[in-house]
C-alpha cells in the first residue's frame, strides 16, 4: 500500500511536468497526429525553455501508409522566417522509439530530446517539427508550436 501511494505521488508529479501542448498540423500527410507533449513543460499555450536544460518532445502518431525510413527537420520561426535547426540523429528510427519501417494503422510515439543551448537567443519562436519519409519527402507528421526561450 505504501508503494502504491509512492507511485502515484511521483505520477502526478510527472503529469504536472509533461504536458500536452497547444499545435498546429502543418501538413502531415501521411499520417495524423494524436498528441504532442513536452517534458517538462506546463503551459499548454508554449512552453517556456531554459536555456543550458533539455526538453523531451513526444509525438504520438499513426500512418495511412507504411513507411521504410524516415528523418527529422527542425525549424525554429522567427518573424515569419524558417530557420533550420540540426537534430542529431536525424535519422527518425535512431534513438526516438521507433524501428522502421513502420507500418500503416499502428499508433506510434516518437521521442527526441530538444537542449536549448546558453548561446541562444531569449526569443519567442514557433517550431516546426517534421518528420518525413526519407525517398519522397512526404510528412509523415508535420506541427508547429509557440515556445519562448529565456
Amino acid at each position: 500500500m505504501r508503494y502504491l501511494a509512492i507511485f502515484a505521488f511521483f505520477a502526478c508529479i510527472m503529469a504536472t511536468l509533461s504536458f500536452k501542448i497547444l499545435y498546429k498540423d502543418c501538413g502531415s500527410k501521411l499520417g495524423k497526429i494524436d498528441e504532442v507533449d513536452v517534458f517538462p513543460c506546463n503551459h499548454y499555450e508554449g512552453c517556456i525553455l531554459q536555456k543550458g536544460k533539455d526538453y523531451t518532445i513526444n509525438v504520438t502518431f499513426s500512418l495511412t501508409k507504411p513507411v521504410v525510413d524516415a528523418k527529422v527537420v527542425v525549424h525554429g520561426i522567427i518573424s515569419f522566417i524558417p530557420i533550420p535547426f540540426p537534430v542529431q540523429p536525424n535519422d527518425a528510427c535512431v534513438n526516438s522509439g521507433l524501428k522502421c519501417p513502420l507500418n500503416a494503422n499502428i499508433k506510434y510515439r516518437y521521442t527526441a530530446t530538444l537542449p536549448v543551448k546558453t548561446d541562444y537567443p531569449s526569443v519567442k519562436l514557433i517550431v516546426k517539427w517534421e518528420l518525413q519519409d526519407d525517398k519522397t519527402k512526404d510528412d509523415l507528421f508535420c506541427f508547429e508550436a509557440p515556445l519562448k526561450i529565456v
